[in-house]
């Protein structure tokens, strides 16, 4: 026999369930006991508020799903499946029923602090104490259920959210659409066709749009990716796209379940989804599952003007030749679709929606981004070391659309504790290497490679490049930089670390010629003082053989000066220096505490 897990609730649990007793508006139905296969506690209670609507009585019943560790993790009301509210509320997940014999629906409340429409009523900060977050919960759930009979639960105001499609599986669809987008759906008519996709990944599985088409297979609108994006290879199954005028929603704020729902929601707006799919059903009749995207404009705000297209992706059932038809049609695309229809497009099949991401710059980069002035900047980047692998990496996953890499070595076994290649870059060349993995990285990456030295360049493959970065800390490249004339001005920059990374060297100017010899002089007093603070038996040795030092710096110092050099690239690509510069900064410690880095010296060479 299996043993069953017997637990009684903890004192600080009965603490909070006591707190809630005195609540009026809530009664106790059945207290609470364990669920040893969620391995969460279970309380049945109702819920009475004063008002009532079409979809809310005054009476309700809940079950609430608190976390064993209380007054820790998560507090969940779930709506019964008898006396519960049955159909989706906004702030709320989509209220189905499980396939198991849970006694409750799957709509779980968003109580968060984040729910602007409960915070306007105060009680917005939740508590962590045992005696008051349960309360706190309990007091939520009851405003939440008063504004939701008076359809007060979003304000005109309040930042726009989506209805909850609950997808079928872990699979992905991305697109990528902007106010600029929208304006380019607006002014088509065409409001149907197919789509075609990149396949990022396979399990679970993502899917990139890569290009809308007309039915006839013209190209509509190709969305702009990066080059990891744009050079795939197309995945080979296309998918269907209907062009929509509102949110496919039931009232209050339901995703359609079944396709006789969905159906019907189209209808409303003058689609006939099912002419459309016996339409297209011709592209889709493969044996393979097909994709059908689903758009529509949404507004930032619930009341504001709609600012972009969203895209809503469901499977298609598997459409098939064979030699199955309805009775009454001969062989062929009308009787296919006809036993289709009867079969497995019947009104109540379920939907099976697919989770979609807007992936447009826009959306991505509102965590931190360059500065749209530096962001659009072609940048020229000589080295792509470990200094200049962070630095590449950083400036790229800022934003910055325009940057090639040089560098002619190869990544050996020593360069792995502080760059940003790994094993699998072994032998080969650092620039083509990082190029690859930033592009990969980023949807929006378009960074080139350059395996060659710079020496080597012509002076035209330079010239339409506005900043020119060293990051080599080799004297001969600011040699050849000093021998090129350019058309114009550029904005010059050279950073180097010093022994250990314990200073970071950042020098600029803004000229048609880079100044060598104002560099050096500049720098001079630097090395020198450099070369005092270490002997040759500080810096370690490169392997067996004949004694060959390499530059000592651990990983975390070189990220940090790192961040340094991006900060004030960014700074004088915005504003470029009248006169050359060198900045000096420099690890801080007291005794052998950290304190950070310090600029401790800014100098100034002649115009």
């Amino acid at each position: 026999m299996h043993n069953i897990e017997i637990k009684q609730p903890s004192e600080i649990l009965l603490l909070g369930r006591r707190a809630i007793e005195n609540l009026k508006e809530v009664e106790i139905l059945e207290d609470f006991r364990w669920n040893p296969l969620l391995r969460k506690w279970m309380l049945f209670c109702q819920i009475s508020i004063d008002t009532s609507s079409v979809y809310i009585g005054t009476k309700t019943n809940w079950y609430v799903l608190v976390d064993s560790d209380y007054p820790f993790g998560s507090i969940d009301f779930y709506p019964a499946l008898q006396e519960g509210i049955v159909r989706t509320f906004p702030h709320q997940n989509y209220n189905g029923i499980y396939d198991d014999d849970r006694p409750w629906r799957k709509g779980k409340l968003c109580l968060d602090t984040s729910v602007k429409a409960l915070g306007r009523y105060g009680n917005d900060e939740e508590p962590r104490n045992g005696e008051n977050r349960l309360l706190w919960h309990f007091l939520r759930a009851i405003l939440w259920l008063k504004l939701a009979s008076k359809g007060e639960l979003v304000k005109s105001d309040d930042y726009f959210e989506l209805p909850h499609f609950p997808a079928a599986t872990l699979d992905l669809i991305v697109f990528s659409e902007s106010p600029v987008t929208l304006q380019r759906w607006n002014d088509s008519d065409i409001n149907y066709g197919l789509v075609q996709f990149v396949e990022l990944k396979k399990d679970p599985q993502i899917l990139i749009v890569k290009r809308f088409k007309d039915i006839r297979n013209n190209d509509l609108y190709l969305p702009k990716w990066g080059t990891e994006i744009s050079d795939a290879v197309a995945y080979p199954i296309v998918g269907l796209w209907i062009k929509l005028k509102e949110i496919p929603v039931m009232q209050p704020w339901q995703a359609p379940a079944t396709w006789g729902e969905l159906h019907e929601v189209l209808m409303h707006q003058g689609i006939d989804l099912m002419r459309h799919l016996m339409n297209n059903a011709r592209f889709c009749r493969d044996g393979f599952p097909h994709v059908l995207m689903l758009g529509f404009p949404i507004p930032e705000y619930f009341s504001g003007v709609r600012t972009v297209m969203n895209w809503q992706a469901a499977k298609l059932p598997v459409l098939s030749h064979g030699n199955k038809f309805a009775n009454g049609f001969r062989k062929g695309e009308r009787g296919y679709w006809h036993r289709d229809k009867t079969t497995i497009l019947r009104k109540k099949e379920k939907l099976q929606w697919i989770n979609t991401e807007n992936w447009h710059r826009n959306e991505i980069l509102n965590r931190g981004k360059l500065s749209a002035k530096v962001s659009q900047t072609s940048i020229l980047q000589i080295g792509a070391g470990s200094l200049g692998s962070m630095i590449a990496e950083q400036l790229v996953r800022a934003d910055l659309q325009k940057l090639t890499v040089v560098d002619p070595d190869i990544v050996q076994v020593g360069n792995l504790t502080r760059h940003m290649l790994g094993m699998h870059q072994i032998g080969e060349n650092k620039a083509i290497q990082l190029a690859h993995k930033l592009n990969s990285s980023i949807p929006h990456s378009k960074v080139k490679a350059v395996n060659e030295k710079f020496n080597d360049l012509s002076q035209f493959a330079c010239s339409d490049y506005r900043v020119v970065i060293d990051c080599t800390g080799e004297d001969q490249v600011l040699h050849s930089l000093n021998q090129i004339s350019w058309d114009s001005s550029k904005i010059f920059i050279s950073a180097s670390l010093g022994f250990a990374a314990r200073r970071l060297f950042f020098y600029t100017e803004y000229s048609k010629s880079f100044s060598s010899s104002t560099y050096f002089k500049l720098v001079a007093p630097w090395i020198e003082r450099e070369r005092q603070s270490y002997t040759e038996n500080d810096l370690p040795r490169d392997g067996i053989g004949c004694w060959n030092p390499v530059f000592p710096a651990r990983v975390d110092d070189v990220w940090m000066m790192s961040s340094v050099a991006v900060k004030n690239i960014e700074k004088y690509i915005q504003n470029p220096s009248c006169r050359p510069v060198l900045l000096v900064y420099e690890q801080i410690w007291d005794g052998d505490s950290f304190c950070g880095i310090e600029l401790i010296s800014k100098e100034e060479g002649d115009e």
